[in-house]
Parts: structure tokens; sequence; C-alpha cells
């Protein structure tokens, strides 16, 4: 893959197969440094398929074909040093993510341990608050059930920050909120990846969120792009019945 100084993550003509099956057919996509994309679809589409191609943890029995690219080198070459570090992900099940037996202050330690990042108490307090969570000392000293789907993924989130990613993988983030902490998360990704300078990639079926959120879009249908390109374009003039209906219904 040549250098391209201007790509953060190049994805070139990746398709996917399950046997016979193509779960993902010839996707393509590039996204720069600060860089935000939303994939938008129905379940089924592939976007989860997808985040778990770039990050290299695809389940054995699928095939993969074609480059993805990281700063111009094979993603595979670095993936095992970039996974967790400079791309974060935050998962759409935050308690199949976690370990049941160890609070999360615990594990909030041991990833920045294994990460070789020096553990900041204050920190990880202001990032949990900035979350929307006002008691972080006690949420932290708690196991992952003892706290709702909502509270486990906005500490999930604060713990992604914590590594300043370049990239961040966020998979239906703001599923298992209400409307205020869901716009409170929003603003925080928003926020964070204008700050650092981080790309962000947005997986979600709501186009209310994904709309105002990225600077570009790719819309998914049973495994191929029916739409990619900047947002407002793709919302003012779709090429495709599909997307034409999800912006009907929004």
């Amino acid at each position: 893959m040549t250098a391209d100084p201007l790509s953060l993550l190049k994805i070139s003509e990746l398709t996917i197969r399950f046997g016979q099956q193509n779960l993902l057919e010839n996707v393509s996509l590039s996204l720069a440094h600060g860089e935000s994309l939303g994939i938008l679809g129905e379940s089924g589409a592939g976007k989860s398929l997808l985040a778990h191609s770039v990050l290299h943890l695809l389940d054995e029995g699928l095939h993969s074909s074609g480059c993805i690219g990281w700063e111009g080198q094979p993603l595979k070459d670095q993936i095992a040093k970039l996974r967790g570090h400079s791309i974060a992900y935050i998962p759409q099940s935050p308690l199949d993510a976690s370990f049941p037996v160890t609070t999360l202050l615990r594990q909030w330690q041991d990833q920045c341990q294994a990460l070789g990042i020096k553990f900041q108490m204050e920190e990880a307090y202001a990032l949990v608050q900035k979350t929307g969570i006002d008691d972080p000392e006690r949420l932290l000293g708690s196991l992952p059930h003892q706290l709702s789907g909502g509270q486990l993924q906005r500490i999930l989130i604060a713990m992604a920050m914590m590594a300043k990613p370049s990239l961040i993988i966020a998979d239906e983030p703001t599923t298992a909120l209400d409307t205020v902490n869901q716009a409170a998360i929003l603003k925080l990704l928003k926020d964070f990846c204008k700050k650092e300078k981080a790309a962000l990639i947005f997986i979600t079926h709501d186009l209310s969120i994904v709309a105002p959120m990225c600077d570009k879009l790719m819309v998914l249908n049973s495994g191929k792009v029916v739409e990619y390109g900047v947002t407002k374009d793709v919302m003012n003039q779709p090429r495709e019945a599909y997307t034409s209906s999800l912006i009907q219904a929004h």
C-alpha cells in the first residue's frame, strides 16, 4: 500500500466472506486525522463487522480480502500496538466488554498498565464526571453488574479517552442512554476529537444522531455501500432509494 500522508485510516475494497456469502462487499473509505465518519444502517447491515475488521477481531471462519492501511502502512503489521492505545473501541454491549469479578477502577488501572500509560486518579474522576456521572468514586469502586448499562457505557467511554487515541470507533455507544445523557456523550466525543484532533467512526442506526455529528456519512445495506460522501451532500442528494427512505423517516 502506497503512503498517503493525509490519510489516518484507509480501507480499499474490503470484502468479508462466510463460505460463499459476502457479509461485506468491496467497502472502501478514507479517514483523515480529526475527521468523523458516521456509518449508518439497519441491524445486520455489516456496521459492527466493519469495525471488527479494522480492529482485526474477526471471528474464526470469516475470510477477508482487500487492504486496510494506517498512516500509509498495512494495519495488520501494527494492530497489536495500536489497539486500545491509538485505536480505541467503545462497544455496543458494555457488560460483555468488562470483567465481572473486578472493580472498574482496578480494570482501568490494569488497562493503563498494559498500555504503558500512567494512571491518574484525578484525571479518571474528571473524565467520568464529564460523561454525566456525579459520583465517580462510588461507581468506579463497583463491579460491572452493579451498574446500569448506561452508567457502565459512560465509564468505558471515559476509559477509552485516557489513552488519547488517534481514532475512536464508537459502536452505537448511546443506545442504553436517555436523551439527556445521550446528548452529554455526543458532546463529550465531539469535544474530545476536536481538542485531540482524533478521528471518529460513529456506528448507529439513528440518522438524527449521525447527521449533525459527522463530517462524512456511509450508508450500508446488506453489506454493501449504498452511499458514501460528505454528510450534507448525502442528506441533500441521496443516490439510492434506500437512503431516501431513511431520510424521510428521519
